[in-house]
């Protein structure tokens, strides 16, 4: 896109004898060549950007350049304004999904379900960003659950799509990854307490959960979770609500848990067995069965993925080990470890073994509930290091113990030495919960743990 051609759509002259080719739009310096129109946000990487060869760019502060420089009043706003102009229009079906828990497994499991049926996909997710062309599939790495608004403007660009589902976060919601995005569906989980450290109050977090649904186009679908308490204020900003749930909602389904490691499903008068398992993961079921009616895609679909063993990384994968299993799973907030704990402690025929941590510079006030949460329904705890970041590990774990009474815990700092110690204690039909950090991969190799923790 010529420059020239983008400033005149935003209402901003410059001389048109100016014929610079713009071939990306950035605040990253380190994405920066002599095409690149580069939007100077702090003047903080502006040397490096410089260096990078920019012939011009874009602030609201004076800077000393020998090139074009083009000064706005608000920089970020004229950001997002030139990202959404210089990307095509979307032509693809856009599916956002937020809520506290559940949101990386729902997401998957509908887009496993829909590369039945369609050749182009795209995921955006926690667990990575997965493009499906054509049918073949390319995995993408990714830091955030939501990605910087740069990579989602690339990725959704790259192809015409015939769905694209985004995991938002609130955090993302909040840092404007999505600014512009507009969305056909928005899904809403769930919300209990998380991200305090963030947001304050839970106010403040359910409102920055509805922003997604002030991104809905105009007669779009809103579908939240029957038990949702703030049903009525997104009502407020959507025209049309749907609810799901289980046994109850417009789109509702039942289940039957046989085992830790499967359970029964019925979607509409037809019972099949899925690999999932949970009342919680029954929950993300019915939502993905909601949003494909919705779809008018055959739930014959759904049935098929739920049936080909899926499973989500770090998601209540399974390791039989001897006579018992170790359970790896990413939870970690408290909500999301006490569904999982009351699950294992509900299906654990002898001891339940805890590895467990809290995420430093993360909110503080989870810790000792999760604690006391592991001291209710494990019979042994093994506290340990997640991801400290700059924190001691030993305080955060001493603020988890708060409220713990018993004796039936350990410390083991280093999360390697923790599993080990962990595995050398099971026995016939105890289970091992490791909890936490994210999907790393855990292999067993001659009875330890192959990789650094």
């Amino acid at each position: 896109m010529k420059l020239v051609d983008l400033l005149n759509k935003l209402n901003i002259k410059i001389n048109e004898r100016v014929n610079l080719e713009i071939l990306n739009i950035t605040c990253d310096s380190r994405k920066c060549n002599k095409n690149t129109l580069y939007i100077n946000m702090n003047n903080q990487y502006l040397s490096d950007a410089i260096n990078n060869g920019i012939k011009v760019i874009i602030s609201d502060k004076y800077i000393d350049f020998d090139e074009i420089t083009i000064y706005v009043k608000d920089v970020k706003s004229f950001y997002y304004k030139a990202l959404k102009l210089f990307y095509k229009d979307l032509n693809s079906y856009v599916i956002g999904i937020t809520g506290t828990c559940g949101k990386t497994t729902t997401a998957t499991l509908l887009y496993e379900t829909l590369k039945y049926k369609y050749n182009n996909l795209l995921l955006i997710s926690s667990n990575g960003n997965y493009v499906f062309h054509n049918k073949k599939e390319k995995y993408l790495d990714t830091v955030n659950t939501t990605p910087n608004i740069e990579i989602i403007y690339d990725l959704i660009s790259k192809y015409d799509y015939d769905y694209i589902i985004i995991e938002v976060s609130s955090q993302g919601l909040m840092d404007n990854r999505l600014e512009g995005i507009v969305f056909d569906l928005a899904v809403f989980l769930n919300i209990s307490c998380d991200h305090l450290d963030y947001h304050k109050t839970m106010n403040e977090y359910f409102n920055a959960k509805l922003r997604l649904f002030k991104q809905l186009k105009k007669d779009s679908i809103a579908l939240v979770n029957y038990n949702l308490d703030h049903k009525d204020e997104i009502k407020k900003i959507v025209n049309n609500l749907y609810t799901f749930g289980i046994d109850e909602g417009d789109y509702k389904i039942s289940y039957l848990e046989p085992s830790l490691e499967k359970m029964s499903i019925k979607l509409e008068d037809k019972w099949f067995i899925t690999s999932l398992s949970g009342d919680f993961n029954a929950e993300n079921i019915s939502a993905v069965n909601a949003i494909v009616k919705i779809l008018n895609v055959s739930n014959d679909y759904l049935e098929l993925a739920l049936t080909n063993n899926f499973k989500v990384p770090g998601r209540q994968n399974i390791i039989n080990y001897l006579d018992s299993k170790i359970i790896i799973d990413f939870a970690h907030t408290e909500k999301e470890v006490e569904r999982l704990l009351i699950h294992l402690r509900n299906n654990c025929k002898n001891k339940l073994y805890i590895i467990i941590g809290c995420g430093g510079d993360r909110d503080k006030s989870k810790r000792p509930i999760i604690g006391k949460l592991c001291e209710k329904y494990g019979d042994f705890c093994i506290f340990t290091k997640d991801n400290s970041r700059s924190e001691n590990t030993i305080d955060i774990i001493n603020q988890m113990l708060t409220y713990y009474n018993k004796s039936n815990y350990i410390v083991v700092v280093k999360r390697k030495d923790a599993i080990k110690f962990g595995i050398s204690m099971l026995n016939r039909e105890d289970i091992l919960a490791v909890i936490g950090m994210g999907k790393e991969d855990l292999k067993l190799i001659n009875e330890v743990i192959s990789n650094e923790l």
